[in-house]
């Protein structure tokens, strides 16, 4: 059995410095008291947050941000429970995780009211919750979880959005990062960016909307020993039309054929030192897809 009670309190406060500098100033608390088969653990964790604008010009404006983000460890990352995968590995959850707390740093550059975005960031935590792994002496490997001593992120992320005529509207984005764990003795380190571009024509008298998109965003998510592989790629095309005074909407989505700058496997990687695990699992059934969507709003509310 797993129990966990949680109180949240929060509060900031906004005001202008000077007519182009403005601040946003805040704070969280909050309280987790999980149970496990009767270990209880209290903890209490503080989350502050701030933005910091600056408008010099009406082409540009600068917003300096800084974010602290909780995330508390899931049932099966703390299941104490030994559970069999195959026959050569099992998984066992740690009841002694704590709740992790990441802060975000960075500095949003607008230029021309949103037309060019550029934003480098860094994150950071001192217990990031991550999946570890040992080779145990009877050569079974064991997964568990722990809390990372040092994790850092850092990255730029940048988005183009600009109109090619009235009706159709052009869309780029991109992030490039750069992930560190440090755990025990050893340090893990990992690169890739993500991308995404996107086509979109508007009819604004009738609301149809119809695009072409590309997205590049299966991207490694760093882990103590080594990474994981989530999200996905691909090309798709859509079309969308609201119909009965836009309460009903009807989309149509295709995932197309084309391979090009697609990667269809999803996976890990773990390296223990004394132990190598890749997996690989293929979604290629993406391909081909074809998705409709049917939507009803029954009224605006108010």
């Amino acid at each position: 059995s797993y129990t966990d009670l949680r109180h949240k309190l929060y509060g900031y406060y906004a005001f202008r410095l000077t007519q182009n500098m403005s601040l946003k100033a805040g704070v969280a608390a909050e309280s987790s008291s999980p149970n496990s088969n009767g270990l209880k653990r209290d903890y209490l964790i503080f989350q502050p947050y701030a933005d910091f604008k600056y408008n010099p010009s009406k082409s540009v404006d600068f917003k300096l941000k800084y974010r602290a983000k909780t995330n508390y460890p899931g049932i099966g990352q703390t299941n104490p429970f030994t559970y069999v995968i195959d026959q050569q590995t099992v998984r066992t959850g740690n009841p002694l995780l704590r709740p992790e707390l990441t802060h975000k740093v960075s500095l949003q550059t607008n230029i021309l009211g949103g037309f060019i975005t550029i934003e480098p960031y860094y994150h950071f935590s001192k217990n990031l919750i991550t999946e570890t792994g040992v080779l145990r002496p009877d050569t079974i490997f064991e997964y568990n979880y722990g809390n990372a001593g040092d994790y850092k992120n850092y990255g730029i992320e940048g988005r183009i959005q600009f109109p090619l005529g009235k009706k159709l509207f052009v869309e780029t984005s991109v992030d490039i990062f750069k992930s560190r764990i440090k755990y025990g003795t050893s340090t893990n380190n990992v690169n890739d960016w993500t991308m995404s571009n996107q086509f979109v024509y508007v009819e604004e008298k009738t609301g149809f909307v119809a695009g072409f998109q590309y997205q590049n965003n299966l991207r490694k998510y760093i882990t103590a020993q080594g990474y994981s592989k989530g999200d996905n790629d691909f090309w798709i095309v859509f079309v969308q039309r609201p119909f009965l005074k836009k309460q009903l909407s009807v989309m149509l989505l295709y995932f197309t054929p084309i391979m090009w700058g697609v990667d269809v496997n999803q996976g890990s990687y773990m390296n223990t030192g004394t132990y190598t695990e890749t997996k690989m699992y293929d979604i290629g059934m993406l391909k081909n897809m074809l998705m409709l969507e049917v939507s009803y709003r029954f009224n605006k509310g108010k």
